[in-house]
């Protein structure tokens, strides 16, 4: 069961994107990569690589549980170059630690952090949408620009997510360190 090919969401995906609804975001947005060329690690399905930086790279993925269960999550894990280089693992650890400590509705969930294959890591909630450079890149091309009230709402909310992940202490009482990095806000339904 665990061994299958998840293609209960893939298909429901590409299904609703035939039919045109908006189901297929909520789903399996942008799935463009053929079943044969997926990638497995561990228990997830790499689908698609939605981001890479300095340390890691983020895929959206897919696992299957017991009786056809299926969740779509995000896997970031240490880059392929860097797994070998001590300082980044470490650090890639020290943000699963602090990642562990932190539960607000304006930041993503992680749901497991791990080691595959000699590789860390993390497992987080996958939001159906587009992260807020892009729809502010899509904005700028249609020369338009975000309606104010909708401007201040997301502002706002990133900011008590941030403020919260920077008022978070640790275990001893201490601060933690939290980063914060442009492109790293996401808008759960999609905008553009």
């Amino acid at each position: 069961m665990h061994d299958e090919v998840p293609t209960t969401i893939l298909d429901e995906a590409r299904t609703a994107v035939a039919l045109g609804q908006d189901r297929a975001a909520a789903l399996a947005d942008a799935v463009s990569v053929p079943t044969d060329d997926l990638e497995r690690y561990g228990r997830y399905v790499l689908i698609e690589r939605i981001g890479r930086g300095g340390m890691a790279e983020v895929w959206k993925a897919v696992s299957n549980g017991a009786e056809g269960f299926q969740r779509l999550s995000v896997v970031k894990r240490v880059r392929p170059d860097r797994v070998a280089d001590p300082f980044y693992v470490k650090s890639f650890c020290d943000e699963a630690r602090v990642c562990a400590l932190l539960n607000h509705p304006n930041l993503v969930h992680v749901h497991e952090f791990g080691e595959i294959a000699g590789t860390h890591f993390l497992a987080m909630e996958y939001l159906s949408g587009r992260d807020l450079g892009s729809v502010m890149r899509v904005l700028k091309n249609r020369s338009e620009r975000l309606p104010i009230p909708l401007a201040v709402f997301v502002a706002m909310e990133v900011a008590h997510g941030l403020a919260y992940a920077h008022a978070v202490t640790g275990p001893s009482g201490g601060p933690l360190t939290a980063t914060s990095r442009p492109g790293t806000s996401c808008c759960s339904s999609p905008v553009a």
